[in-house]
């Protein structure tokens, strides 16, 4: 029997206000592509950022979506400085003033805004999609998940489609592939198994960014294959600088589990010579802890310490999200949590999002 994919819809493209970024150029529309496990493909590596999807790869070639007549609006929207498809309340590219100056552009990027038309394939390629975690942390799950039959069939056919859309001609581009953006590599049998697939002799530089709860990284990092020492960049949410706090967080882990999980990590990243990303999403629980969360990632030598606002993934009724968002400007403890982001958001390496 031939399984078919439930292909979702492709959306009309969400439009946000016209901004004045002249001679300010966002890399990403030109470099990058975020790819779903349903196959819906954008031109940014976070929905949150740019909504709009430029079609879906069970029904189209890449190339051809990178040609298309809303790959090249977005595409000249960057251009022309209105990011009209960008949310400038959600980008962290924006947010934290990461445009590139128009005169200091890479020689790729460059050529195709000379003209929007233009395009090459991409070199950085996020994977998301795949909601195997073995965490269930309550901000995006109320359960652990694994994939039904059903979904692993449906991974099969996302893997044979990636290799036949990107990963079918040899080349020696840098490419850097990002997973896990939804739940947890090391736990995804099925990410494990396609990030071993790809052969170093046909793609000698290729590069992993990883994000990952960090808690199965020392058992399973075998399991990256040939990747084992490719990995350039990782990125470890903790969500807390205290173990009660964690082990109510990132529920279904322990403070002595992430503290010994931290300890490998900071040896591997010697060994790989890769950056330690640290991550806190941010909430009423944690939002007291910034400035401690920041001493303990650079204890374990984090290159950037990240901090998020938490996002509604659905997983919990309205009012409890809106007790927790304590940065929305309506929330009670919104000058008191502004209060303790002033005091880190400064500090060497820091990087906010939303």
């Amino acid at each position: 029997m031939t399984f078919v994919v439930p292909i979702r819809p492709i959306r009309p493209p969400q439009q946000f206000k016209k901004k004045n970024f002249i001679d300010k150029i966002c890399l990403s529309p030109f470099v990058s592509v975020e790819i779903s496990l349903y196959g819906q493909v954008s031109l940014c590596g976070c929905y949150h950022w740019m909504p709009a999807k430029i079609g879906n790869i069970y029904e189209q070639s890449l190339q051809d979506m990178l040609g298309s007549p809303l790959a090249v609006q977005i595409r000249q929207s960057i251009i022309d400085g209105t990011y009209i498809f960008c949310n400038e309340s959600t980008c962290g590219v924006i947010r934290n003033n990461l445009l590139n100056d128009i005169d200091n552009l890479p020689d790729n990027v460059a050529w195709q805004i000379e003209h929007p038309s233009r395009f090459l394939m991409p070199k950085e390629i996020v994977l998301s999609g795949d909601l195997t975690c073995n965490l269930s942390c309550p901000s995006c799950r109320t359960k652990v998940i694994k994939l039904s039959d059903q979904e692993q069939k449906m991974q099969m056919q996302y893997i044979e489609i990636l290799k036949n859309n990107i990963f079918s001609n040899p080349t020696d581009q840098d490419i850097a592939i990002t997973v896990s953006t939804s739940g947890e590599l090391f736990a995804s049998d099925f990410l494990l198994s396609f990030l071993q697939q790809i052969s170093l002799r046909n793609f000698p530089n290729l590069y992993l960014n990883l994000q990952t709860n960090g808690l199965l990284c020392e058992k399973n990092w075998h399991r990256l294959g040939d990747l084992q020492d490719r990995v350039k960049k990782i990125t470890v949410t903790i969500d807390a600088a205290q173990s009660d706090t964690y082990q109510k967080l990132r529920r279904g882990g322990t403070w002595d589990q992430i503290m010994k999980a931290m300890s490998w990590l900071h040896v591997k990243k010697k060994q790989n010579n890769m950056k330690l990303h640290t991550r806190c999403v941010v909430q009423k629980e944690n939002y007291l802890q910034l400035e401690d969360f920041y001493k303990l990632s650079k204890s374990f030598a984090a290159d950037i310490v990240e901090y998020a606002r938490i996002s509604n993934w659905n997983t919990m009724p309205l009012e409890d999200f809106t007790e927790i968002d304590i940065w929305s400007p309506h929330h009670g403890l919104y000058d008191s949590a502004m209060l303790h982001l002033n005091r880190i958001k400064d500090l060497p390496d820091v990087v906010t999002w939303g």
